[in-house]
């Protein structure tokens, strides 16, 4: 998806955070549990395993983020 100006802040995807161009922050709330996934200039948020359970693995390339695997468990 291509990249938009919105008042010097930059939006591209529902779960991305938006960043002020000027300053190249971004402000996130600490009253909701995510991971926040920066890359090249994007911050992207990422929610949890659905069932609550589980873990996410991030996937480094050249010093980058390239993927996420997210497994879940069943807790009994």
């Amino acid at each position: 998806m291509e990249n938009y100006k919105n008042h010097g802040k930059i939006k591209t995807a529902q779960n991305e955070i938006p960043v002020d161009l000027a300053t190249m922050t971004a402000e996130i709330s600490t009253a909701e549990n995510g991971i926040f996934i920066v890359k090249d200039g994007r911050v992207i948020r990422r929610e949890g395993p659905p069932s609550g359970f589980g873990k996410q693995t991030i996937t480094w390339q050249d010093g980058k983020p390239v993927h996420e695997e997210i497994s879940t468990t069943s807790k009994f």
